[in-house]
């Protein structure tokens, strides 16, 4: 057995011995700024490397102390899959890869699954593995390369890179891995990695199956390239993510959340037609809407995009009563593109509910040099087919919206029946915007704010 520190003032030790070595000393010294592979060891007055078949870390805290095992990749470019099936199947949950490590699984398939395991640790941040595959499509089947149920503490650290789509177009957010899954109440759970070309990054519970939900304490850091959606989250609770996000369907997708602040940092949409998407979940009765979240999106520069996209909204999945309550959304969109900044809208009915819902943010089209006509920058449309989305205590707070001087009129538009309590601008400043209200609120109250071209059938309260 070696003993030593690295470069990670880890303790470390190598249960792999070449056969000629009787008596080992390890120079802590030598751990420092070399291939985290090979390993310098001494022999009396001899020194050489090797290359271990397995390593182990004590990762030694306060309480507990903790044994990591090292898998290797296989040389040359062979497929690891099995090999990294096995190595999973032995048990081991506090794991360090590194390298390069190429997969192809069938369709359902995962490289690794946990059931009931607490404890996990997954470090690869200088680790990748590359799916071989190409055809994980919709069918009702998720492919997930790490998938977790029931599991609670729950740490990895890895990136992943898929095979590159034929036509994101109309693929984007349909074919390809999801690469962490988390279900049946996982708690707990650390991600953080650089995945491309998959359909989920992070994906928690399921549309149908409610069952498969009820995962808490999220702490998400991905950066994203053509992945369908960054993270798509069913019944989730107490939620924190940072995403970065080039070429994506959505960014984010929140599913009956309760508890979150999400940040997305985000450039060329495909297909669908909202950044980041509020939307219900399904229950075992009934449906639960998002609650408690707090969401920031930007665009950084979109090249790509559909005519309606905008950067984020609220919008029913299915027919039930609903809430949507204690909402904060603060968009940054400097744009010359017909991307906009926030929609409400869908088909939405009088048995559900939008209470609490602000807005934040920036929208600056001064640079834009075309006429090309699309949604208006902030839509909110609780009117459907004569139904009425019931509303309470909408605000728009420290708001900017700059438009192209001479340009098409652009608008907020609040169009909600339904909103009979509560709304308010407070320190918004609109620049060459038409701004249209209509709803049973009596009054509006506008407090330290500039609003050009306001059209309502409510009276104004101006302080």
């Amino acid at each position: 057995m070696i003993l030593g520190i690295n470069d990670r003032q880890e303790i470390v030790s190598i249960d792999v011995i070449p056969p000629n070595l009787s008596s080992i000393e390890v120079d802590d010294e030598d751990f420092k700024n070399i291939n985290p592979l090979r390993y310098k060891i001494r022999q009396g007055d001899n020194w050489m490397e090797i290359t271990p078949i397995r390593l182990t870390h004590s990762f030694i805290t306060d309480k507990n102390q903790v044994e990591t095992v090292y898998q290797a990749p296989a040389p040359n470019g062979v497929d690891d899959t099995v090999a990294l099936k096995e190595f999973f199947a032995n048990g081991y949950k506090n794991v360090h890869l590194e390298g390069t490590y190429r997969v192809k699984l069938n369709r359902g398939d995962s490289i690794a699954s946990f059931s009931n395991v607490n404890d996990i640790r997954i470090m690869g941040e200088n680790a990748t593995v590359i799916d071989l595959k190409t055809d994980y499509t919709n069918a009702g089947i998720v492919t997930p390369i790490f998938k977790f149920s029931n599991c609670r503490n729950v740490y990895i650290n890895l990136n992943y890179q898929g095979q590159k789509l034929l036509d994101p177009k109309t693929e984007l957010g349909y074919i390809g891995a999801a690469v962490f899954y988390f279900i049946n109440g996982c708690e707990n759970i650390t991600v953080r990695g650089n995945l491309e070309n998959c359909r989920y990054g992070v994906l928690s519970g399921d549309y149908t199956f409610p069952e498969y939900g009820n995962c808490k304490d999220f702490d998400i850091k991905i950066n994203t390239l053509f992945v369908g959606y960054p993270i798509a989250l069913y019944l989730a609770e107490r939620v924190n993510a940072y995403i970065i996000a080039d070429s994506f369907h959505r960014v984010a997708y929140l599913a009956g959340i309760i508890g979150g602040c999400i940040r997305g940092y985000a450039q060329n949409q495909y297909i669908a037609d909202v950044f980041v998407l509020l939307t219900d979940a399904k229950l075992s009765d009934g449906s639960r809407g998002c609650r408690g979240i707090n969401v920031f999106i930007k665009d950084t520069g979109s090249t790509t995009y559909e005519i309606t996209s905008c950067l984020a909204g609220i919008g029913p999945s299915r027919a039930d009563a609903v809430n949507f309550t204690d909402i904060f959304i603060k968009i940054e969109l400097i744009t010359t593109t017909t991307v906009t900044g926030f929609r409400l809208a869908g088909a939405w009915t009088s048995e559900m509910r939008v209470d609490n819902l602000t807005l934040s943010g920036t929208i600056d089209r001064t640079k834009r040099n075309d006429s090309i006509p699309f949604e208006r920058d902030i839509a909110i449309r609780g009117n459907p087919s004569g139904q009425y989305l019931q509303m309470s205590n909408l605000s728009f707070e420290n708001l900017i919206i700059k438009e192209q001087t001479n340009a098409e009129v652009l608008y907020i538009l609040v169009q909600a029946e339904g909103l009979t309590e509560g709304l308010r601008f407070k320190d918004c400043t609109f620049t060459d915007i038409d701004i249209q209200i209509f709803t049973k609120i009596e009054t509006i109250d506008i407090i330290n704010s500039t609003l050009e071209g306001l059209v309502t059938n409510s009276k104004t309260n101006i302080v």
